[in-house]
């Protein structure tokens, strides 16, 4: 059926079952925006689209035009969990690892054809 929820939009998706259960009716653009946090109509529009576009949800052109096509206890629990898998897989791409340099506790030195060079580490300075 369905793509996979973000958590925000599963959390929409929750706060619109509630809303129609507690209520027996749809709610309004402007209803919706201190239910989910947001301070404008488009932020709730963007969330409708999704759920639309993953068949939550469907909409008429009208106020309270919003239909439950899968409610919130519908969403399976492995939903949520793919959800979670797939961002922790995000966040570890999106960590960058540092390149390992290998320092000395003591200084080196080797001699070459131009005179003497010396590299190395101590007490976290490089030279």
């Amino acid at each position: 059926m369905a793509g996979n929820l973000t958590k925000k939009q599963f959390e929409a998706l929750r706060v619109i079952s509630e809303f129609v259960a507690k209520n027996n009716t749809a709610p309004t653009l402007v209803e919706l925006q201190p239910l989910l946090n947001v301070s404008s109509n488009q932020a709730v529009i963007n969330y409708l689209d999704v759920l639309e576009e993953k068949g939550y949800i469907e909409r008429e052109k009208k106020a309270r035009g919003i239909r439950l096509m899968k409610s919130a206890s519908e969403v399976s629990e492995e939903n949520m969990l793919l959800n979670i898998l797939s961002e922790i897989a995000e966040r570890k791409k999106a960590v960058k690892h540092p390149i390992a340099k290998m320092t000395y506790d003591n200084p080196y030195s080797s001699e070459n054809f131009s005179g003497r060079i010396i590299s190395g580490a101590f007490n976290n300075e490089q030279y």
